[in-house]
């Protein structure tokens, strides 16, 4: 917590906050630097999707979001984006980024993929928080269906479940992915010496129930260990909420 906290370019950025205040307890040093989201970006397509429905799926699109969100499906990923679209995935990501643009989530890039020249799957920690808080508090069509499918997620016991009690229900999105990308700072997909850019992604976007409060967590780490979000998750809790 106090590397994240005091070093420049840490490799791990976090924010917890408490939900019923809409308050930040405390954040690494540049949660509002952009990191690659890997599958932690499928909550922003599921949540332009119940959006542009006004809150309504389909019994096929609702399998698709569950496949998507509880055991991570790229194929569920890719096909409801493009249903966004009206079948066309270009027009897919547009939407989803004007959702999170008019949301005020100013620095994401929530949608899969490019479009056009720009780069997609790009997150920040603080507002990934915020949009936990406006899920939480149904500020969009269609944000309880959301809240509950993330509440079935399947992933994480290695990340932000490890080292918490047991009784603490856990909800959220984790997103794993080792290889190369674009740098989602510069936009360049190599580094200043030449190498190509290549990130160790082990995110875990995390709401949880403690005490009769609602808080969320959101650990974006290119760290290449499960223990980033498990040892956030674990201190933050018992020190400020248990």
């Amino acid at each position: 917590k106090e590397a994240s906290k005091n070093t420049p370019g840490h490799p791990v950025q976090w924010s917890f906050v408490d939900l019923d205040a809409n308050r930040v307890i405390e954040e690494s040093l540049e949660s509002h630097r952009k990191i690659f989201g890997a599958s932690s970006s499928k909550i922003f397509v599921g949540a332009t999707l119940l959006d542009k429905q006004d809150g309504d799926l389909t019994g096929s699109q609702l399998q698709l979001m569950a496949n998507m969100l509880v055991v991570s499906s790229n194929t569920a990923w890719t096909n409801l984006q493009s249903q966004i679209g009206n079948g066309n995935a270009n027009t897919g990501r547009a939407t989803v980024h004007q959702f999170t643009q008019r949301m005020g989530y100013e620095r994401m890039r929530g949608f899969q993929g490019y479009w056009g020249n720009l780069h997609g799957n790009e997150l920040t920690a603080a507002e990934t928080t915020r949009f936990l808080h406006d899920t939480y508090k149904g500020l969009y069509p269609g944000a309880e269906t959301l809240w509950k499918l993330m509440h079935a997620c399947r992933t994480g016991g290695s990340r932000g479940r490890k080292y918490i009690p047991s009784s603490i229900y856990v909800g959220g999105k984790t997103g794993t992915y080792d290889g190369s990308t674009v740098d989602p700072e510069t936009g360049r997909s190599t580094r200043p010496d030449g190498r190509a850019y290549t990130v160790k992604i082990r995110n875990h976007v995390m709401v949880f129930h403690v005490n009769g409060r609602q808080y969320a967590l959101s650990v974006l780490a290119d760290s290449g260990s499960d223990e980033s979000a498990a040892l956030l998750a674990g201190g933050l809790i018992r020190e400020y909420a248990l």
